[in-house]
């Protein structure tokens, strides 16, 4: 599976954005009560104290806090570095793709925990009770029935639907499910298609066949606009990452940028933004570069 961010970075981005809610962009400190209060009401809890998560957060240049007698904490402002991550945690957050992509790959590895390992019978509401979230943002019960369905049809899970669920009611797994879960693979990889049926993306203008009933060419393009998207996030986010990660991040985008212009070289994009990966999954990017390297993998996997 495609590694998520671990719930210990995900509870520390969601108190940087917190306290840069209740601190108006940044520009006022918050008490640590007020960020304790403001979390009683969340439906997924932190993964870790507020104050923990404000500690860290300093360790990355992410906050400044003001400490009272005995070294305590009593209140945190977010930096101009933690602005941008908040920005980056965001936009991470309102990808859509990345969202059902995630709860896919989410989903069947929680099927397969419950099957394999605990021989249980699960269902969709159980896994609803579990409190499943992306980023720290709870998924609905008619994504999860969309998850089910479509890993159904795409061979992962088999089950039958109940009146009004298009998804297995009580999935199962397959071969393909188990062999994705135990190698480690995401529902992201691509995937042979069943029967006679031939997929092609090209980049421009290109005819690849002619007068052939059974094969169809379309142009696609969106990549080259969501790579470009994707690129702009991880520029802004650049003065958050430490130096030598930036330095190398920075001459890695530079080449993805060029990979994208005029006519797009997808190998040379592919190679940079691998690169981009490996520089983000280093210790050292802390929990910004754990949101960026999701993403950057997710884009990786819907490349032609």
């Amino acid at each position: 599976m495609t590694a998520a961010p671990q719930p210990h970075d995900i509870s520390k981005l969601r108190v940087l954005q917190r306290a840069h809610q209740l601190g108006q962009g940044g520009s006022n400190y918050v008490t640590v009560a007020a960020l304790v209060d403001s979390f009683e009401a969340d439906s997924v809890p932190l993964d870790l104290p507020v104050a923990t998560g404000l500690e860290l957060l300093e360790t990355e240049q992410l906050v400044h806090l003001d400490r009272r007698l005995g070294n305590v904490i009593a209140a945190a402002k977010v930096s101009a570095t933690g602005q941008a991550a908040v920005a980056a945690f965001e936009t991470a957050r309102a990808s859509k793709t990345a969202r059902r992509c995630q709860l896919r790959d989410d989903y069947l590895d929680w099927l397969h925990e419950q099957i394999e390992e605990l021989d249980n019978g699960p269902t969709p509401d159980d896994y609803l009770a579990t409190t499943p979230s992306y980023l720290g943002v709870p998924y609905e019960p008619v994504e999860v029935e969309k998850a089910g369905t479509w890993l159904a049809e795409m061979g992962f899970i088999k089950g039958q639907s109940a009146w009004q669920y298009s998804g297995p009611s009580r999935p199962a797994l397959t071969a393909k499910g188990r062999h994705a879960v135990e190698n480690s693979l995401s529902t992201r990889e691509p995937n042979s298609p069943a029967g006679n049926i031939y997929n092609t993306q090209v980049a421009g203008n290109a005819v690849i066949a002619q007068e052939h009933s059974t094969i169809t060419q379309t142009t696609n393009n969106t990549w080259v606009k969501e790579g470009n998207n994707l690129l702009d996030g991880i520029q802004e986010s650049l003065l958050s990452l430490p130096g030598q990660i930036r330095d190398s991040m920075t001459l890695a985008t530079a080449e993805a940028r060029e990979a994208l212009h005029g006519k797009p070289d997808v190998d040379r994009l592919r190679g940079a933004l691998n690169r981009i990966a490996g520089f983000l999954s280093q210790t050292g990017s802390g929990a910004l570069g754990g949101i960026l390297g999701a993403q950057v993998l997710t884009y990786l996997a819907t490349l032609p």
